[in-house]
């Protein structure tokens, strides 16, 4: 079983999120996140600067 992160970030009436570029998932919109290999505020902090 894998543990992951999900992030939706709001700025006034505006949400983050993320259309995916490749199959099989290839133009779905998303959350900022991924696996959680450490802690769960650093994983959401590094993925959202990278």
């Amino acid at each position: 079983m894998y543990k992951h992160t999900l992030c939706f970030i709001k700025r006034n009436e505006e949400i983050l999120m993320l259309n995916r570029e490749y199959d099989p998932v290839k133009g779905l919109w998303n959350g900022v996140g991924g696996k959680r290999e450490d802690r769960k505020r650093r994983n959401t902090v590094r993925k959202c600067n990278s």
